[in-house]
């Protein structure tokens, strides 16, 4: 699996944990994850929605690979309107030692947003 691959699986699962977790507060409320390309860049998303009318709040991982090194940010917005609630900062890194370091920092930042996205359902 390249370095890419994995990051991209360990995003996923971050967000699907963030899904549940969100989901057990907020039964009502909707949600799902999708694997986007946004201007070229592979993109991980987990879309919360209140109700059909409501805008969405999104949060989304995006995984740039340029010359051996992986790049990852991440950023919860409201959908619709595009108000940036929270942005983690970009952190690119070549190995795996230094994959692990940051892919556990972007999973504490996904943990973290459970409570914003919760009052924005509510």
């Amino acid at each position: 699996m390249t370095l890419q691959e994995t990051v991209t699986e360990r995003a996923k699962q971050a967000l699907a944990q963030l899904v549940s977790q969100v989901i057990a507060r907020v039964p009502t409320a909707r949600a799902n994850t999708s694997d986007n390309l946004v201007v070229g860049v592979p993109t991980v998303c987990a879309s919360f929605l209140k109700s059909a009318q409501s805008e969405t709040v999104d949060l989304c991982v995006n995984i740039r690979t340029t010359a051996g090194t992986v790049t990852i940010s991440a950023d919860l917005v409201q959908g619709g309107n595009g108000e940036v609630f929270s942005e983690m900062t970009a952190v690119t890194f070549a190995s795996d030692q230094d994959a692990e370091v940051a892919l556990r920092g972007l999973e504490v930042y996904v943990r973290n947003q459970a409570e914003t996205i919760v009052r924005e359902l509510r």
